[in-house]
Formats: structure tokens, sequence, C-alpha cells
């Protein structure tokens, strides 16, 4: 699921201490938006931002003041279940995307294809388990935040209680000059919002045969796709 060279960035034990001030974790699968939005939260005024993928051990107990912001490593989902009980003051955000695009998606410097659906399924299979444990969660769509940006970015900002965000045509300038290697990647660099990836699985035939592989490898893709709200795959799509 998890590539050996992805390294395990979360502590052993649980979270500890009293977080110094209200925390937004973010989380969703690989290619889903993650860093995007992250990023996009530097659109409000009076947050902090943590570049770089932080455990939700580590966040809630960090002793930045106020708002801190930040977005999950690949292993949170493994133990996301077990510290809701030490998490409850925070607010989980989390992100989704379209699996196929998400199975397609390539990230600057990787070899190959970055994320299969067996990692798309585990993190929703997780945050289902959350919705249904933890009050305060937040789900929004990839292909919506992408769309439609800065009403997303308000509709967050209403309901964390952190006012309203510049317009999402600021987001490139607010991104600072030294951002990390790992964003700047994800990214693809930073540049104007746009939902010129939303259905990118269909442009081009390495991607079209990469999807029809996982359809055929992963028996529940289609069903789960279409349960979270996907269109059904058409034959015609497909190589």
């Amino acid at each position: 699921m998890l590539s050996p060279r992805i390294p395990v960035l979360c502590p052993l034990d649980g979270p500890r201490g009293q977080a110094a001030g209200p925390r937004v974790f973010i989380t969703g699968s690989a290619r889903s938006g993650t860093t995007l939005l992250l990023n996009l939260f530097r659109l409000f005024t009076d947050v902090s931002v943590l570049d770089r993928e932080n455990c939700i051990r580590s966040v809630v107990s960090d002793p930045v003041p106020g708002w801190l912001i930040a977005k999950r490593t690949p292993h949170c989902a493994e133990h996301l279940i077990a510290d809701l009980p030490l998490i409850d003051k925070t607010w989980i955000v989390d992100i989704t995307r379209d699996p196929r695009d998400v199975v397609s998606s390539k990230l600057d410097g990787w070899p190959d294809f970055y994320c299969d659906f067996t990692r798309w399924a585990r993190d929703a299979r997780v945050i289902g388990q959350v919705r249904g444990l933890h009050l305060r969660l937040i789900q929004i769509r990839y292909e919506r935040l992408v769309t439609d940006p800065s009403r997303v970015m308000s509709e967050l900002g209403d309901i964390l209680g952190l006012g309203k965000p510049l317009p999402s045509q600021e987001y490139p300038s607010a991104v600072p000059e030294d951002l990390s290697p790992q964003a700047t990647s994800a990214l693809g660099g930073v540049r104007p919002v746009s939902r010129e990836r939303v259905g990118r699985w269909r442009l081009e035939s390495s991607s079209r045969r990469r999807v029809a592989e996982q359809l055929k490898s992963n028996a529940d893709m289609e069903v789960l796709l279409q349960y979270a709200g996907y269109e059904v795959t058409e034959e015609t799509a497909l190589p």
C-alpha cells in the first residue's frame, strides 16, 4: 500500500498535553489535494501553517499559540481512530477526490504513478469511521474546491470561526517563497487554482490503462467510487 520509500513519520505513542490553541488537521488520500488545501488556508490572517507533513499526535501538543493548520502523514490513518478520544478539540478537514484521478496522478520526481486504489480506499474507510465518532469533522471534495475555491474557503472560515479569507486569486502570492521541496513537488508548482485536473484520467492513454488495471485488480473499486458519489466508469473511456 505504501512504498518503502515513504518514511514512518508518526511517533509511537499517543498525543500528550494540551494544544496552545485551536487546531485544524487535514486528512485525505495522497494526490487528493491535501497540500493544496493546506496552503489555501494561508488566505486567512492570524493562522500558522505547517509546511511539511505532520502526525496529528505532534500537532495537538504543538506549543504554537493560536490557530495551527497541518496535514497528515501517510501513516496517520493507521492510528487516527485510536487517537480520537485525545483530540476531541481538533478540527479534522478531510478532502476526497475521484479515485480514478488519484491512481493515475503522478508526482514530480517520482518514477511511476504515486498512489494506488488500496491507499485511497483505506483513507476513505477510516474517515467513514471518524464520521460517526468525531463531531468536529468537515468533508469537502477536491472537485468543488478547485471549481469554486473562494466559496469553499469562505464556508470553512465561517464554520471554523476564522473570518473571511482573501480572494482565491491571492493564493499564489500568499504562499511563501521558501515553500519546502516536498510541498512544491506535490503541488506541481505554485500556480492559480484551476479545475483542469478534474477528470484528467480520461485524457491520456497511459492514465486510462492505469485506471483499467486498478479496476481489474480491485473488485470493489467501481462500487466504492460510486458510493463516494462519483459517476460510473464508462467502458468507452477505457482502453
